[in-house]
């Protein structure tokens, strides 16, 4: 069974292998605007308890303009690297 502290410790270390992931993807070229991805990151971490109806909003808005645009150049950017 785990305990709230080891969950604690492993949603730390996940979280911090994903922005460590993140940062080489961006410094390999994967990823353009790097801050975007990160900001994205942060979003889904504080979608995990969301009691703001406004913080909601404000994360779908990013999700609908910023968000879909980021993951479109990445998909453009694999099917390239696939299509070399």
């Amino acid at each position: 069974m785990e305990t709230l502290s080891s969950s604690s410790t492993s949603l730390v270390f996940k979280l911090k292998k994903t922005r460590l992931f993140l940062e080489k993807a961006y410094v390999s070229g994967l990823l353009e605007e790097e801050k975007v991805w990160l900001q994205l990151l942060e979003d889904r971490n504080a979608t995990l308890h969301i009691y703001s109806e406004k913080l909601a909003d404000e994360i779908a808005g990013r999700i609908c303009t910023i968000y879909v645009q980021a993951i479109g150049g990445l998909v453009k950017t694999l099917k390239e690297m696939i299509q070399e």
